[in-house]
């Protein structure tokens, strides 16, 4: 048995519910500035895809050599 692999695998099993929660309370407070309706999740998630793709064109270009 490798206790280093099964001591990183604790690890990360007590670390994905206080992360998961905070990212989950980062969300909820961006998407509630715009109210209570559907509006601010959908504003986020524009935000987000729009961002991705950005850095996705961006790094995409930057591996085609010229």
């Amino acid at each position: 048995m490798r206790w280093g692999v099964a001591g990183n695998i604790v690890v990360a099993w007590l670390l994905t519910l206080p992360c998961s929660a905070a990212v989950g309370a980062v969300v909820y407070g961006v998407t509630s500035i715009f109210g209570s309706s559907s509006l601010g999740p959908v504003l986020v998630m524009c935000a987000l895809v729009a961002t991705l793709s950005a850095l996705s064109v961006r790094r995409t270009r930057s591996a085609v050599p010229a």
